[in-house]
Formats: C-alpha cells, structure tokens, sequence
C-alpha cells in the first residue's frame, strides 16, 4: 500500500502564529537600542513618581505571560470548550440578549415620570420597538456568525491564530515600555538608576517572553508535519488537505 503523502500546496510559506511572534519579538527586543537617542535628545522629562508607576504597572502586565506554557495550555483549554459549547451558544445568547433587554426596557419605563402622558407612551412605545428591533439584529447576526463556523470551521482557525498572535504580543509590548519609561524620565543622556533598572528589566521581561516554539508548533497526526497548535486540535492541516489550504488562501 502507498504511504501517504501531502497534498501539494502553494510554494510560499504560510506565516503561522510563531514566526509571526518571533518577528514581533525580534523588532520589539532590537529597538531597546533606541532608548539610548531617546534619552540623548528628550528634552522633557516624564516626572519620575509617574515613570516608576506606569514602569511597574506595565512589568505586572507581563509577569503572567513568563510561563508560556501555562498560558499556551488555559488557551487550548479554552479552544477546546468553545469547540464543545458550540451547540449551546445560540441559545444561551439568545437568552442573555432577552434578559438584557427587558432589563433595559424595565429601567426605561420605570425612569419615565408619567405613564399616563400620551407623549411618553408614545416614547415607550418607539424605545420599546427600537429594542426588539435591535435585539433581534443582534440574535440574527449571531445566528449566521455560527452558522458560517459551523458551515466552515477551517474560519475558527484564522481566528484563533490572530488571538494568539495578539494575546502574546501584550506583554512583549509592555515589558518594552518598561525601557522606553525610564529613557523618558531622563534628558541630555543624563543616565539615572531608574533609567538603568528600567533598561535592565526590560532586557530581561523580553528575554523570558521570547516565543517558545514548542508552545505554537505541534505534528499533524495524518502526515506527520510540523504545524500550529491549532491545526492539530483542529485534526488536519493545510499540507496534507488541499480543500483546507484552498480555503485558508481564499
């Protein structure tokens, strides 16, 4: 029997989630070096008290993101569940969205003073339909969004691959705030300690955060070629069909 063989597909690389980050990683790190003309011709310098706050809010925002991998596996949890819960969705929205608007439509009517006012019933009235009308846009446009995933899966993909791709890239931005503060706090290349220790953990957040590819590549268990994580959870890859490499291009 013939072994299996991938489909062929187009001859450019297809960009994944990983070498996407690397790139966004690779800018983010090397521009560290521009602090140091920022700090040479600032001529403004931010308040220090201000520095230190938002320099330790922005290396809190990071710290989370340290352990790629606990990260990496909440998220496939998460794909995971949502893959599960698909069924369950529609009507679960569609009862949020009732439950919303009554609410909004009881608090409209009980903030009218007087009900008996021809002019505000015929308030209530135009509100009321506006909100139906609105709430059904709303269950309609659900309707479909779910029913395009359902009738194209391969659609969740790309969504998911652009929530990693932003996800990670929060914290690669503020750890290099954190630098970019401190060259701020500082005029005329005047170097302070909170401009070096600002530097300093900044080169290390970024170190720390660089993207470990063994948290976005996995194997495609049908041809064994290495793939983003999500193809894998998805069961297939553009390698190895074709229909599914036609549709991520389109």
């Amino acid at each position: 029997m013939a072994a299996h063989k991938p489909v062929a597909t187009s001859t450019k690389p297809r960009v994944g989630p990983y070498t996407r980050l690397t790139q966004i990683w690779r800018l983010v790190f090397y521009s560290l070096g521009l602090d140091a003309l920022i700090a040479l011709f600032n001529k403004n310098p931010f308040p220090i008290p201000n520095v230190e706050s938002a320099a330790i809010l922005c290396a809190l925002l990071s710290l989370p993101f340290l352990n790629q991998r606990a990260i990496a596996v909440r998220m496939s949890s998460l794909r995971s569940f949502h893959k599960r819960g698909d069924q369950k969705k529609p009507k679960a929205l569609k009862a949020t969205l009732i439950m919303a608007a009554t609410l909004v439509a009881a608090a409209k009517f009980l903030a009218l003073s007087n009900f008996r006012n021809i002019v505000g019933l015929i308030f209530s009235a135009i509100l009321l339909l506006g909100i139906v009308t609105s709430l059904r846009h709303a269950i309609e446009s659900a309707r479909v969004h779910g029913q395009a995933l359902k009738d194209s899966p391969w659609l969740q993909l790309s969504l998911w691959e652009k929530q990693l791709i932003i996800i990670f890239t929060i914290p690669i931005v503020a750890a290099r705030l954190v630098s970019l503060l401190g060259a701020l706090s500082v005029s005329n290349s005047e170097v302070s300690p909170l401009s070096i220790g600002c530097f300093g953990a900044s080169v290390v957040l970024l170190l720390v955060l660089k993207p470990q590819r063994a948290n976005y590549i996995g194997m495609c268990a049908k041809c064994k070629t290495p793939i983003p994580i999500v193809f894998v959870e998805y069961g297939s890859c553009p390698a190895c069909n074709q229909e599914l490499a036609e549709k991520l291009r389109s």
